[in-house]
C-alpha cells in the first residue's frame, strides 16, 4: 500500500512539473533592440596612424615579391592579411602556413627599405589547476 501511494505523489508530482514547464509563454525571446554594440579601436603610443587598406594588385605582388625576395618560404606556404597604408608607408602580417610561423613586416612607400621580424608566440599561462 505504501509502494502504490509513493508511486501516486511520484505521478502527480511528474504531470505537475510537465504541465508548468509546457504551459509557458512559447515566444522566442529575442534581442533588445535598442542595444547597440560599439567596437573601439585603441591606439597604442608607439603605433603609426592608418589611412586603410591598400588592395592594388601592385602593391600585393611588391609586398609578395618582397616576402619571396627576404625569406626561405615558398609562396604556396604563405598566407598575407591586409596590406596597411601608414605614414610612413605600409604595413602587413603573414604566416608560413607549413611551420607555422608568423612575420610582420613594414616597408617605405618605395619597398626600399624593408622590416620583417618574426612575431613571438604567446606564452599559455595556466590559470586554474584542477
Amino acid at each position: 500500500m505504501k509502494n502504490f501511494t509513493l508511486l501516486a505523489y511520484l505521478g502527480i508530482f511528474t504531470c505537475t512539473i510537465c504541465f508548468y514547464s509546457c504551459s509557458g509563454s512559447k515566444e522566442i525571446p529575442s534581442a533588445d533592440a535598442d542595444a547597440t554594440y560599439k567596437y573601439y579601436k585603441v591606439k597604442k603610443k608607439n603605433q603609426k596612424a592608418v589611412t586603410g587598406h591598400v588592395n592594388s594588385k601592385e602593391i600585393v605582388l611588391k609586398a609578395y615579391n618582397v616576402i619571396q625576395k627576404h625569406t626561405t618560404s615558398d609562396m604556396n606556404d604563405i598566407a598575407l592579411s591586409k596590406i596597411t597604408k601608414t605614414k610612413s608607408g605600409y604595413h602587413w602580417r603573414f604566416a608560413n602556413v607549413k611551420t607555422g610561423k608568423n612575420y610582420i613586416a613594414t616597408a617605405n612607400h618605395k619597398f626600399e627599405a624593408v622590416n620583417i621580424y618574426e612575431k613571438p608566440k604567446e606564452s599559455k599561462k595556466i590559470i586554474t589547476n584542477l
